[in-house]
């Protein structure tokens, strides 16, 4: 009887620890909700539909834009705000400094056409070259303006379908396309300016009394902003 008494004495504290034992952890199971929770947010996250990408419509839009590098674009704008009387010789200057350009400035001056102010780039970029700037002013240098100014483009398939996509874009209202052909561009622009760009040929590269070139610059494209002559 004293044997049995025992026995049951010692089965009861180890069914009372079984229990505990077999007792859900709290912190585990604080864990483990935790883990389904952020597992839930991930998955609410992968089954949102995946933001697209915003392409051209046209497939070679792109490739003819990128065609035009930054400086040659910054040339257009230049130009067309020129053309707008909102662009100074100063600015032009800045520009050309500030992108490597290195601008040589230079000055002449008669009693007849008054003082003529050249800047010329000494630098090429990537893709832009022979830089090329003219400013008059009367006798009393009251009054200065832009004559002329330009700039080359390496020839490359799809530049001139570039520029004409470009200028058209940043024109505007601003001007009126005259010309629209592979080897010639023509723009009307208020004040008396026209815009134009044309691959060059060789008799035209020879003439250019300015510029140096070989037969491998042949296609050349000049882009120009100058004021536009009339014959009487």
């Amino acid at each position: 009887m004293g044997r049995h008494f025992k026995w049951w004495v010692l089965i009861f504290p180890l069914l009372a620890l079984l229990a505990y034992w077999s007792r859900p952890d709290e912190a585990s199971s604080k864990s483990f909700d935790m883990a389904k929770s952020q597992s839930n947010s991930s998955r609410l996250v992968a089954s949102s539909p995946a933001q697209k990408e915003t392409l051209p419509q046209d497939a070679n839009a792109k490739k003819q834009t990128n065609l035009l590098t930054p400086q040659a674009l910054r040339l257009i704008q230049f130009m067309l705000s020129t053309a707008a009387k909102q662009s100074s010789l100063s600015q032009l200057v800045d520009w050309l400094k500030s992108s490597g350009q290195q601008p040589q400035v230079t000055f002449d001056e008669n009693p007849h056409t008054g003082k003529m102010t050249l800047v010329r780039s000494q630098v090429a970029t990537q893709s832009v070259r022979y830089v090329h700037a003219q400013y008059l002013s009367d006798a009393t240098h009251s009054k200065e303006y832009l004559q002329h100014i330009s700039f080359d483009i390496k020839s490359e398939e799809k530049v001139m379908s570039a520029l004409r996509d470009n200028i058209h874009k940043l024109i505007g209202p601003l001007g009126v396309q005259k010309r629209d052909g592979d080897d010639y561009l023509l723009w009307e622009l208020p004040n008396g300016y026209i815009l134009w760009a044309k691959p060059l040929t060789w008799d035209e590269l020879q003439d250019d009394p300015f510029n140096a070139y070989t037969h491998k610059d042949v296609g050349t494209i000049r882009v120009t902003l100058e004021q536009e002559i009339h014959f009487d």
